[in-house]
């Protein structure tokens, strides 16, 4: 598992959450300056321009592979004696 994933995965519900913050309804009493009625839009956050987010960290490097197989042994030398005649 990655260690940078749990990260991730927590500023990413933490932004949701602070991007849609709850607030508490109350009646508007008659003569006040009221906003008008919830349509089901949402509104941007103040200061929010709606970016892209910043680019995901790095994989940690793989694991070095595993050593090569030794060589074969040499062959046996001649028998001595055995030269051919010129």
């Amino acid at each position: 598992m990655k260690p940078t994933r749990p990260l991730c995965s927590l500023l990413l519900l933490l932004g949701c959450l602070h991007g849609a913050p709850l607030q508490a309804r109350t009646p508007c009493p008659a003569g006040d300056d009221c906003p008008p009625a919830d349509n089901g839009q949402w509104l941007p956050e103040p200061g929010s321009d709606g970016s892209a987010g910043a680019d995901g960290a790095d994989g940690a490097d793989g694991a070095d592979g595993a050593d090569g197989a030794d060589g074969a042994d040499g062959a046996d030398g001649a028998e001595p004696g055995q030269g051919q005649l010129i």
